[in-house]
């Protein structure tokens, strides 16, 4: 094993941070009216906390391309953005409906990892700090 300075750099950091909040979101209410509230697990939460665990997961496998985890951050915003107008059109046909914290915090978080992992990817290009980075494949 090379021995390395370990370093988390800013895009790494917002990263990963968004991928954990993408994670919790799935268990927030994503929407709730006067009767019932629904959290992210009785629709797609599942799915995007498995973007978010593999997101997380892929910053730090040098092997795998970065890119992966643009990808990823990507389609949990698409499905985010597609949810939200979901729930924007449910909570129409209810009169005291609300949209929950879960949604946005799954917004937030999506872009959190797609912005994160550019900065990241901007950063790797140095090649003096890619040397410092830390990764689990490392040699």
């Amino acid at each position: 094993m090379k021995n390395h300075t370990k370093i988390l750099t800013i895009g790494r950091t917002i990263a990963i941070l968004s991928a954990i909040l993408l994670g919790v979101s799935a268990f927030l209410p994503w929407g709730s009216s006067a009767y019932v509230s629904v959290d992210g697990m009785a629709g797609d939460g599942w799915i995007t906390i498995a973007i978010g665990l593999l997101a997380f997961i892929l910053l730090f496998v040098k092997r795998i391309s970065i890119w992966l985890s643009l990808f990823f951050g990507i389609l949990a915003l698409i499905i985010g953005i597609v949810d939200f107008n979901a729930m924007l059109k449910a909570i129409k046909l209810v009169t005291d409906g609300n949209m929950g914290i879960g949604l946005y915090t799954t917004l937030i978080a999506s872009a959190g990892i797609v912005i994160g992992t550019i900065v990241e990817i901007i950063q790797e290009r140095s090649k003096k700090l890619r040397k410092k980075l830390a990764y689990l494949d490392d040699e």
